[in-house]
């Protein structure tokens, strides 16, 4: 007993000298630049806690003291993340090739793909992002009658229209109507969209994925595999949606190849975009799986959560929904429940913008040593991004950017025109990212069904905040990425007038 003892205490003796080594190594690499927080060994790892609990106030702390105009901070620990703000830097950000700084990478790193959905997933080709930027985007406009069907049926199921006030957790109702209506867009002929454990099943799995991955990156490397068996329900859900898809998807592989990718009767859907796009070494049921949930997972949570944000905010400043009402009555009269009716909506795109104006970060990862133009070098390994939040909120970049201005995106009373489009790049705003190769590649579907949603929200509901507040929810947050409060609710009635 007594050697075990010493060997035991050898054992951890070493891990915590390699662990000190592999940390003063990394520190040299950014003692250049500010640091949020403690800086030290033990320090660092504590403030891992400090930033899951309230990362976007250490920023905009940093922010402030730093004064950062243009220059930068880090965060010293083994999840190591440097921030950067000033258009200059911002744009260089922008700009970078994926082969230097990896969007996936961070995806990688920020989900733990690595331990809870297996190294082979991260180590295979993501072509599902291919597939969204090209097949999925030029689809939106053919499917988008089906959209507006389920839209409406959702709504009758989940927000019938009353006489009287009826009170809804906003995020929740949302989460599983968005769910539908995406699902409708992906498998029109599948009736997917009406399986309810199908649907239950896409909505946990954000849920678990995101809370599994975030308690992981609690821990250190060493740990991670272990404490991702003790907790983790991920495989347990995968496992499930293969029994449902798992026969759906061998017959539409095996018709695939023996027919061509062209053969009469190919449903017009995710699978068939995916399986145009799936190297040969992926074309599996467990992949194709892996892919759909991945599609589906980068949008549901983050429409809901925009359209929720939302609605709070125009509940909590009843003024700006007349205008609204008339720009959306104007638009459809001449247009229809269209696509590009909604592009069209100018006031309506200015105040979802400006709803989400306030949002976290954005990061991409070093793959290699990355230097901007005025010699600030990332060390490989560590996460860059923009300080988009504390950037929106600052008065030189925004006038009275600490207030909110539902109209501020757009130029003109008579007929306005946007200043610049919520799906347009735009690098003092990246809720879908710092734009270029790197912009959220699911953006035009999701503001076309935030557009539809809230125009039938606007023209057939009244809603008001508990109580008939005039302040909004404060929202959630984890480490530095906002979302809206999930215990908030909303209030529906009939429209009146």
């Amino acid at each position: 007993m007594h050697s075990l003892a010493e060997a035991l205490g050898v054992l951890i003796v070493s891990w915590l000298t390699y662990q000190w080594y592999a940390f003063r190594s990394t520190r040299a690499k950014i003692d250049h630049i500010p640091t949020v927080g403690s800086d030290g060994f033990i320090g660092s790892y504590l403030g891992a806690w400090k930033y899951f609990l309230s990362g976007y106030k250490v920023i905009e702390e940093g922010y402030e003291q730093a004064l950062l105009s243009k220059c930068a901070l880090s965060r010293p620990n083994h999840n190591g993340w440097i921030v950067v703000s000033g258009q200059d830097m911002v744009e260089e950000l922008r700009r970078a090739p994926e082969s230097e700084l990896s969007s996936v990478g961070n995806v990688v790193d920020l989900l733990q793909v690595d331990y809870v959905l297996g190294k082979h997933v991260s180590d295979a080709e993501w072509y599902h992002v291919s597939v969204t930027q090209k097949q999925m985007n030029r689809n939106v406009s053919v499917l988008f009658p089906g959209i507006m069907d389920e839209m409406r049926a959702a709504f009758e199921d989940h927000i019938p229209l009353t006489e009287d006030w009826t009170s809804l957790k906003a995020v929740d109702t949302f989460v599983h109507m968005v769910c539908r209506i995406v699902n409708r867009f992906f498998f029109p002929t599948l009736q997917l969209h009406k399986d309810a454990e199908f649907l239950k099943l896409q909505t946990d799995f954000s849920v678990v994925l995101i809370l599994t991955a975030t308690v992981i990156g609690l821990f250190p490397t060493a740990l991670r595999h272990i404490v991702t068996r003790l907790i983790s329900r991920v495989p347990r859900t995968l496992k499930k949606m293969k029994i449902l898809l798992g026969p759906m998807l061998e017959e539409r592989l095996r018709l695939d190849t023996e027919l061509g990718r062209d053969w009469e009767g190919k449903p017009n859907d995710l699978v068939s975009w995916l399986l145009e796009a799936t190297p040969p070494a992926q074309r599996t049921v467990d992949d194709l799986i892996i892919r759909i949930m991945k599609s589906e997972f980068g949008g549901l949570h983050t429409t809901s959560i925009v359209l929720s944000d939302t609605l709070f905010d125009l509940a909590a400043r009843p003024e700006y929904i007349q205008p609204l009402r008339e720009e959306i009555e104007e638009v459809i009269s001449q247009h229809g429940w269209t696509k590009d009716a909604f592009s069209r909506m100018h006031k309506l795109d200015s105040v979802i913008k400006e709803s989400s104006r306030l949002g976290g970060l954005n990061f991409r990862k070093a793959a290699k040593d990355f230097t901007f133009s005025n010699g600030l070098t990332i060390p490989a390994g560590y996460s860059v991004g923009c300080v988009s939040r504390a950037m929106q909120r600052d008065l030189s970049v925004f006038k009275n950017g600490d207030q909110f201005d539902g109209f501020r995106f757009i130029r003109g009373s008579d007929e306005p025109a946007m200043v610049s489009g919520i799906t347009n790049p735009d690098i003092n705003f990246v809720l879908f990212g710092s734009g270029g190769r790197h912009h959220c590649p699911g953006r035009f579907l999701a503001i076309a069904e935030l557009k539809a949603m809230l125009s039938h929200i606007l023209i057939n509901y009244d809603i008001r905040l508990p109580g008939d507040l005039r302040t909004p929810p404060a929202g959630q947050f984890f480490g530095t990425n906002r979302g809206a409060n999930t215990f908030a609710k909303l209030e529906f009635r009939k429209r009146r007038a």
